[in-house]
């Protein structure tokens, strides 16, 4: 989720197996479950972005988790199916993700 400039909040569809990828976290809360999304999910939220910030982030957990090449464009498929905006955005900046995360 982002918020604009405006104060709008900007959110995106995750594959539907987010939530069961996601970590919990030790809090204790009565009604509340705090859950962490999945580094390559956080990956993948910052794509359609991809601002400077969101680049180095995104190389910070790759290099953080250890995460393959493969792994994270697998995921990204899934990703790109529920995506509800321009898909072909999508793609250029994913394709630009991996050339900054993979081939520097």
């Amino acid at each position: 989720m982002e918020l604009s400039a405006k104060g709008a909040m900007i959110t995106q569809m995750l594959p539907r197996d987010y939530n069961t990828l996601a970590t919990s976290q030790p809090q204790k809360f009565r009604h509340i479950i705090l859950k962490t999304l999945n580094p390559i999910d956080i990956i993948l939220t910052k794509i359609n972005r991809s601002k400077p910030k969101d680049l180095e982030d995104m190389k910070i957990l790759v290099k953080k988790y250890n995460i393959k090449k493969e792994n994270l464009m697998s995921r990204y498929q899934l990703y790109e199916e529920s995506f509800k905006s321009n898909v072909d955005i999508l793609r250029k900046n994913f394709k630009l993700v991996l050339e900054v995360i993979y081939n520097p």
